[in-house]
């Protein structure tokens, strides 16, 4: 469910959390129902909350702004917990864009590990797509990743590009590809 919050949209809130038993090792036994067979296997816990707005532009176009917190930990030591913060920024365009479709997207996320040094991703991208009728398309997608954390190979920065197409000439078939 979803609440209206003038000015800025529906905000909405998920949330999860879960116990799961892991495996610890692919090569041991693997963990099965029996509580009393413990070998090669941990528990793992797991949560998320992540709250959103949705607004949207008429038919110009939509905005999502999303805040997620994650958190990971397990009960055997030597297994690193993890918590991490992302934010993501997308505006796509909306219905009154039929032959030209256009979209952006940014996000951020900071990693705090308890076993490896932290880190941080940021990436942003613009993607448009020509539909040339309405089983084809055509789009191509720019942006930039910057990966904060120690690299031996150098810099962990850079821009990308994509091109690709779409045909969907019934409602069970479709066809797509991209290089880049």
């Amino acid at each position: 469910r979803g609440w209206d919050v003038e000015g800025l949209g529906i905000v909405y809130l998920e949330g999860s959390a879960m116990i799961s038993e892991q495996a610890v090792s692919p090569f041991g036994p693997q963990p099965t129902d029996n509580p009393y067979a413990g070998a090669n296997r941990t528990e793992v816990r797991a949560w998320r909350i992540s709250p959103y707005a949705v607004h949207q532009f008429g038919g110009t176009a939509s905005a999502v702004l999303r805040y997620a917190h994650d958190s990971a930990s397990s009960n055997t030591p030597g297994f690193g917990d993890s918590e991490s913060d992302t934010a993501i920024f997308s505006l796509q365009s909306g219905v009154n864009f039929r032959r030209f479709a256009w979209g952006v997207t940014a996000s951020h996320q900071q990693l705090a590990d308890s076993i490896a040094e932290d880190s941080a991703t940021t990436n942003a991208s613009a993607t448009v797509r020509w539909n040339v009728s309405q089983e084809f398309s055509v789009s191509l997608t720019g942006g930039y990743d910057k990966y904060d954390y120690n690299s031996r190979s150098g810099a962990t920065e850079g821009s990308f590009w994509q091109a690709g197409f779409a045909w969907t000439p019934s409602t069970r078939t479709s066809v797509s590809a991209s290089v880049g």
